[in-house]
């Protein structure tokens, strides 16, 4: 479901450690275009991780297709197979999903 608060999908129930649930994993989902992979990049990869105990927490990240991210601004100078290579390797990043739409929605996160 949509957070209202932090406009992030989020799983119903309670996070990882949370009184009255046993621990289970936490998929943090997060897109981006990575053109050019820089510590910049690293650094949110690292924030989106660290939304819980680093052992409860995997993060997926969606890479935008070069021609989704030509619709709202210039083709990326590295190609859409070159920007996951990059972020598939940062110590962060659990999973990474190509062709991820600009659009989030119930349906492309269930």
């Amino acid at each position: 479901m949509l957070d209202p608060v932090s406009g992030l999908y989020r799983k119903v129930g309670l996070l990882p450690g949370e009184q009255g649930t046993p621990k289970r994993k936490l998929r943090v989902h997060t897109d981006m275009v990575a053109d050019m992979f820089h510590l910049g990049h690293v650094r949110y990869l690292k924030q989106c991780k660290e939304l819980g105990p680093s052992d409860t927490v995997e993060l997926v990240v969606g890479i935008h297709s070069d021609e989704t991210v030509e619709s709202y601004k210039r083709r990326p100078i590295c190609s859409m197979l070159e920007r996951i290579e990059c972020v598939s390797v940062c110590k962060y990043v659990d999973e990474v999903v190509p062709c991820a739409p600009l659009d989030v929605s119930e349906e492309y996160m269930a």
